[in-house]
């Protein structure tokens, strides 16, 4: 395997076999000037860890000036502003939706925050937390490697599973209830979730996960919009997708398997055979024959 490592005698990035080159570190290390500021949206719910001076952040309705030493969230699809009077630097570690409710379902990263009532809620769109000495090493060592060349998407999902890991380890659960709060009750666009993942999740549970919804929520919520049930809409937008790539593209069939999530080839020609009445072969070998 190739390391992630930079040349020493050209200067330039490399990635490992690991990872691929559509995606990005989701880390970031970012230096500021007094006539340099950030007016960004994020794509993912983000944590900004103030490293060195102070920052003063605007989104929504809100602005704070947030101390060296601290860190917040400021959740996804929103458009926000960094300004500072000194030189300051900050790390942004982006979580995508996957993550997010990984740690919240699975390893009891939150407080259920839609049951538990925790005080002064409303003051929790800039809520800051004060970064401890566990997350200072974790972040040094993050910019250490970048520093020396490392350009690897991977590395840093690893280190941002070992942060959420810090997160629960060392912090009181009402503390990250009232820090994660905006990720979970933004007002997530659903039309968009849904149109963003159609060929990406094929179960009702991936798809309420995205727009951080209970199944029955989701359900009722779909079916508002869409006039079906979620199950119908799933199972043929797969189809057409599925059809789509058997007959017009050369994608080898165990990729169609594996992007389509169907179990095992069996159960993949049971699919056609059922919805097209025909095995995925012949369909791409009459589809080959018609162009």
């Amino acid at each position: 395997m190739n390391n992630c490592k930079k040349s020493v005698d050209k200067k330039f990035f490399s990635h490992c076999n690991d990872c691929r080159a559509q995606e990005k570190p989701n880390i970031d290390f970012l230096c500021l000037t007094a006539k340099n500021g950030i007016d960004r949206e994020t794509k993912y719910a983000s944590l900004f860890f103030v490293r060195q001076g102070k920052i003063d952040v605007s989104y929504r309705n809100t602005l704070r000036t947030v101390e060296e030493g601290h860190f917040f969230l400021i959740p996804s699809g929103e458009t926000y502003s960094i300004r500072c009077t000194d030189n300051a630097q900050s790390a942004v570690c982006a979580l995508n939706e996957k993550l997010l409710v990984l740690h919240r379902r699975t390893t009891g990263l939150l407080y259920d925050v839609y049951n538990v009532e925790l005080p002064d809620f409303e003051d929790c769109e800039l809520f800051t937390l004060k970064t401890n000495r566990h997350i200072q090493a974790l972040l040094s060592d993050c910019r250490n490697v970048t520093d020396n060349g490392l350009l690897c998407a991977k590395y840093t999902q690893c280190k941002t599973e070992e942060l959420l890991i810090l997160l629960r380890s060392y912090y009181p659960d009402e503390s990250l209830a009232r820090l994660f709060q905006p990720a979970f009750n933004s007002n997530v666009d659903f039309e968009m979730v849904v149109n963003w993942n159609r060929d990406k999740l094929f179960t009702v549970e991936e798809f309420a996960a995205a727009t951080h919804l209970d199944r029955d929520t989701f359900r009722y919520r779909f079916k508002e919009i869409y006039g079906e049930s979620p199950v119908k809409w799933i199972s043929r937008e797969r189809e057409a997708l599925v059809l789509r790539a058997l007959t017009e593209g050369e994608k080898p069939i165990s990729s169609i398997i594996s992007d389509y999530k169907f179990s095992h080839y069996p159960n993949f020609i049971r699919f056609c055979n059922t919805h097209f009445k025909n095995t995925p072969g012949n369909i791409r070998k009459n589809s080959q024959r018609t162009t």
